[in-house]
């Protein structure tokens, strides 16, 4: 699973031409607007806000940025785990306001800047209509905003033809939430070629 910057890498190389690559700084577990404090879950690694700029600056050669964050915001707060608590949720607007700083942060560095739309998660164990409404709403922005260099369609790839808040069945993981390594091979095919075709 998460593994469609590994099948964008394999489709470059396999367009033959050797002057792009891929460089990958995902973090599991990682978050938009909050960060996890606590021993136990450190690894999760600092918020997108904390680390985006860090991240961009230090790919050398790098000209183009895609962007798929937000799922973690949406779906990890409960109220059961304390380092999760449900002040944690965040509005769409807030999230919104996250992905603006990373296209300033990336227009400052002189990169394009694509984000992707948040994937479908029905099925998932915290999944309900408001965390839904959420990343919908996001979604909206991202298809509709003139602030980004472009979007790339994640969500209409991957989506259900008979529940379009879940996966296809072929490209989902058991848990629902992750895609499958079809899935991610999806994804990879979804992102356009003009991004690495210049």
């Amino acid at each position: 699973a998460q593994s469609w910057p590994d099948w964008l890498a394999l489709r470059i190389l396999e367009a033959g031409d050797p002057a792009y690559s891929v460089i990958r700084r995902g973090i599991g577990g990682s978050r938009i607007l909050r960060e996890y404090t606590c021993h136990q879950t450190r690894h999760y690694g600092q918020s997108g806000l904390n680390r985006f700029e860090r991240d961009i600056r230090s790919a050398a050669g790098a000209d183009t940025v895609i962007v798929l964050h937000g799922i973690n915001d949406i779906i990890h707060p409960d109220g059961v785990n304390p380092f999760r608590p449900m002040c944690d949720l965040p509005c769409a607007e807030e999230l919104i306001e996250g992905l603006r700083h990373y296209i300033q942060t990336a227009h400052n560095a002189g990169l394009k800047i694509y984000l992707a739309t948040i994937l479908p998660f029905k099925g998932w164990r915290t999944f309900n209509d408001e965390r839904n409404q959420i990343r919908l709403t996001v979604n909206t922005w991202i298809r509709e905003n003139k602030e980004a260099d472009g979007f790339i369609d994640f969500d209409a790839a991957l989506k259900s033809a008979d529940d379009p808040n879940a996966l296809t069945d072929l490209y989902a993981s058991a848990d629902k939430l992750h895609p499958s390594t079809e899935g991610a091979q999806k994804m990879a095919q979804t992102i356009p070629e003009q991004l690495f075709r210049k």
